[in-house]
C-alpha cells in the first residue's frame, strides 16, 4: 500500500537557498528560481561592437538542463560629449559570461543589417532621433528585452547574464539611464535599467 506525504512548506536548515530539489519533483516549464537587479549608474558607450554594460545579474542554476527567461528594460539617452550625438542609434543584446564564444558575445541573433555597410542591425534597438534633434535634450529611451534562452553548453556553473550595447557610429555615443542634457532642470530625468532571469525547468 502506498503512502502520501502532504506538507504546506519545506524550509531549509538556515535559508531557503539551501534546499535541493530532487529532479523527480521538477516539472518541465515550471519556474525554479528568480534573480533580479536594478541598475541606476550612468556609464557612456561609443563602441560599434558589442560591449558589456553593468546591467547584469548572477545566477547559479539548480539543474543542468534548464532554460532561462531573460527579461528587462534598458534605459539610455544619447551622449552630449560627442559630436552630433542626436544621430546616435544603438543595438542592444544579451550576454552569458560562460558562453564558449566569449563572455561578451551576443547570445541572440541580430536582425540582418540589410543592404549597405552603414546600417545597424540588432536584437533590440535604440533608434536615432536625428530628424527631431531637440528631443535628445530631455529624452531617455526605455527598451524592453525578453528572450527565452536554452544554452547549448548546459551545466550548473555560476554565470552572469547582462545586457550588451553597440553604437551605430564611434563618434556618436550613448549614456545609460540619463538624458543628453544632464542639467538641473525640472524637465530633465534619469531612469533605471532592470534585468530579471528566471530559471525554468527543462
Amino acid at each position: 500500500m502506498g503512502s502520501t506525504l502532504t506538507v504546506d512548506n519545506i524550509v531549509g536548515a538556515t535559508t531557503a537557498a539551501n534546499i535541493t530539489m530532487p529532479a523527480a519533483m521538477k516539472s518541465t516549464g515550471t519556474p525554479i528560481q528568480v534573480v533580479y537587479a536594478i541598475i541606476q549608474t550612468h556609464p557612456q558607450y561609443g563602441s560599434t561592437s558589442y560591449v558589456a554594460t553593468d546591467v547584469q545579474v548572477a545566477i547559479t542554476p539548480k539543474f543542468s538542463d534548464s532554460k532561462f527567461l531573460i527579461e528587462g528594460v534598458y534605459s539610455t539617452g544619447t551622449n552630449a560629449g560627442t559630436n552630433n550625438s542626436h544621430d546616435c542609434c544603438a543595438g542592444i543584446n544579451i550576454r552569458d559570461s560562460i558562453n564558449p564564444a566569449g563572455a561578451n558575445a551576443a547570445i541572440v541573433t541580430d536582425n540582418a543589417s540589410g543592404a549597405g555597410s552603414s546600417r545597424t542591425g540588432g536584437f533590440m534597438l535604440m533608434p536615432s532621433t536625428a530628424q527631431v534633434a531637440q528631443v535628445t535634450t530631455y529624452w531617455v529611451h526605455q527598451i524592453p528585452l525578453v528572450f527565452l534562452y536554452t544554452p547549448s553548453y548546459q551545466n550548473t556553473n555560476a554565470r552572469t547574464f547582462g545586457f550588451l550595447i553597440k553604437n551605430g557610429s564611434a563618434s556618436q555615443g550613448s549614456t545609460q539611464n540619463m538624458t543628453d542634457s544632464n542639467i538641473d532642470d525640472r524637465r530633465d530625468i534619469r531612469g533605471s535599467s532592470t534585468i530579471k532571469v528566471t530559471e525554468i525547468a527543462g
